[in-house]
């Protein structure tokens, strides 16, 4: 398991998607990190053609699903705790907002 500490961003960490004018529809999914990618860096996951990423910002390169992922802002992703009870997720959100 990924020791991933409260509030970071961690390749192979869960985050839950919390915006993202992109792909509105992905908001309140959970997701896993795979890695962040640079401006201009190219990507690739094994199971996913690569590709690059053209912003203008680093953005992580996430996995919605076995067959899909996508490329997310940092500022769109709330780190999870695997362990971490749901009522202090949700209170996590409230203050972030």
């Amino acid at each position: 398991m990924i020791n991933q500490p409260r509030g970071e961003l961690v390749p192979g960490g869960l985050a839950m998607v919390i915006g993202g004018p992109e792909r509105p529809e992905d908001i309140g999914l959970l997701v896993t990190l795979i890695e962040l990618a640079q401006p201009g860096q190219y990507y690739k996951h094994p199971s996913w053609s690569h590709d690059l990423n053209e912003e203008n910002e680093a953005a992580w390169l996430v996995e919605l699903n076995e067959e899909e992922g996508a490329l997310k802002r940092p500022q769109h992703l709330l780190p999870i705790n695997p362990s971490a009870d749901p009522l202090e997720i949700t209170q996590q959100q409230e203050v972030e907002a």
